[in-house]
């Protein structure tokens, strides 16, 4: 079983290896590290582990408090496939599958950066039904707001409140687009998470230019 971890990490030598430490008492294998610096006195990190599937992940927290190295923020099931990989395969095939469709392929590649099950995207009149929308587009740029509003056939899929990110298109007054992600709210997105969302924004809207050109 594959379990993405975030965990906010001393920022001091040594803290990453306790870490690792208490993970392979628990029988867990780190495959992946992803560090999102939060702070001058901790960092964020997301792990990805292989753990049996009898772990106690209630256990785990509590020995990582008790170290003093970390704590765990939050946890969720996570899958093999590299989501830097899984976009760049979609980016590339979108050149091979001209007219698929592009709002489609972009929802998907930010739902696998950020791995959500709740992200859609819309133009700027549908970001405006709701708050996160308005403000990011009154802003020009990235809002993560606590809320309920989500589109009616998404909400059963991440029921009450919850961290909805809204990223407004580079181009947004030219008649760009709005993508919206949702997460519970133990799980906040990062500065480095919404960097990320942003270039494959970029990077879709100029395939899409070039693919219009041709």
């Amino acid at each position: 079983m594959l379990v993405r971890l975030r965990i906010a990490l001393a920022d001091r030598p040594g803290s990453l290896a306790a870490v690792a430490g208490i993970i392979g008492e628990h029988g867990g294998n780190i495959v992946s590290v992803d560090v999102h610096r939060a702070g001058v006195v901790s960092a964020i990190d997301d792990l990805v582990v292989e753990f049996p599937d009898d772990r106690d992940l209630e256990a785990l927290r509590n020995d990582l408090i008790a170290s003093g190295a970390a704590t765990l923020l939050s946890h969720q099931r996570a899958y093999a496939a590299d989501p830097i990989v899984s976009t760049l395969t979609r980016v590339s095939r979108m050149i091979g599958e001209r007219g698929r469709d592009p709002d489609g392929d972009l929802a998907r590649s930010v739902a696998d950066l950020c791995s959500s099950p709740v992200v859609w995207v819309t133009d700027v009149d549908g970001a405006t039904r709701y708050e996160a929308g308005r403000f990011a587009i009154e802003r020009a740029g990235a809002i993560a707001l606590r809320t309920t509003e989500l589109p009616e056939h998404l909400a059963e899929r991440l029921p009450g409140e919850v961290w909805l990110l809204a990223v407004p298109d580079p181009e947004l007054m030219s008649g760009g687009r709005v993508v919206f992600v949702a997460r519970p709210l133990t799980h906040e997105f990062t500065g480095t998470e919404i960097g990320r969302i942003e270039a494959v924004m970029a990077l879709h809207d100029q395939v899409e230019r070039l693919l219009s050109v041709d």
